[in-house]
């Protein structure tokens, strides 16, 4: 019996780094859409005022 609880107690803490882990990835990840979103907003305007310009 305790040789079963300590390796479900193993599990479960393998188990909290997993979704610590990726936790931090979905954050890293997101962090960079934002960016990349931002630049994508910025790049729009610049290809807008640029075509503005030439007609």
């Amino acid at each position: 019996m305790d040789k079963k609880i300590i390796e479900l107690e193993e599990k479960l803490a393998h188990f909290g780094y997993t979704i610590e882990a990726l936790n931090n990835m979905v954050f890293r990840q997101t962090q960079k859409i934002d960016e990349l979103e931002a630049m994508l907003k910025h790049l729009s305007m610049q290809i807008r005022l640029s075509n503005d310009t030439i007609i």
